[in-house]
């Protein structure tokens, strides 16, 4: 947990992270999520491929917060 937020931290000081709330960042919902999900996953899978321990262990934890994205509006689609 300590390393996402030291992630988290430096994408905001790099500008990576804007003010708009997360649920207008997603035109298309789910769908939009879901995609990411698959890009990571594609993206895993080629690192793993290549012995790009890196590149597979921050794609792993971009795909844990996707994950958590997509349960979040999810949850919030319910609740509307």
């Amino acid at each position: 947990m300590a390393e996402a937020k030291t992630i988290i931290q430096d994408r905001i000081s790099k500008g990576r992270n804007s003010h708009v709330p997360f649920y207008e960042t997603r035109c298309h919902g789910a769908q939009d999520i879901s995609g990411e999900l698959w890009q990571r996953i594609t993206r895993i899978l080629g690192a793993e491929k290549q012995g790009d321990i890196v590149t597979l262990r921050q794609d792993a934890i971009d795909l844990v917060n996707e994950a958590i994205f997509l349960v979040m509006f999810l949850d919030r689609e319910r609740r509307a």
